[in-house]
């Protein structure tokens, strides 16, 4: 199998990039790092392109990602909940739902069906 080209990798190393940021702040490499179980050289190599993104760092990055959605995801429906409760108080509109965080009124289509080539992330 040839190595990766360009563009595939610079899409890999951009999606590194939002998910570090998404999950970890501005100055996620530390954090990011540690929770794949890699180096922070590492990571800081692959984001700024001195490195590629091999197959198993996406693995371990997937990995992190499962083993910290499940705490995030409870403490948006804490803060969600506890916004509504602020809002309550003082006479507001609902404006986010407690469970989904979808904008009252507003619906999300379903998602597309992934192509051949299994699902894929986009920011």
């Amino acid at each position: 199998m040839p190595p990766p080209t360009k563009p595939k990798q610079e899409v890999r190393r951009q999606r590194v990039i939002d998910i570090g940021k998404a999950l970890h702040g501005e100055r996620f490499t530390a954090a990011l790092a540690a929770g794949m179980g890699v180096s922070q050289v590492l990571v800081s190599h692959v984001v700024v392109g001195r490195r590629n993104v091999t197959d198993d760092f996406e693995r371990a990055l997937a990995a992190h990602i499962d083993a910290v959605m499940p705490s995030r995801m409870t403490a948006l429906r804490k803060a969600a909940a506890a916004r509504g409760a602020i809002g309550y108080e003082h006479g507001e509109q609902p404006s986010m739902t407690v469970t989904g965080g979808i904008p009252a009124g507003q619906t999300v289509e379903p998602a597309p069906e992934p192509d051949d080539d299994g699902p894929s992330f986009s920011p």
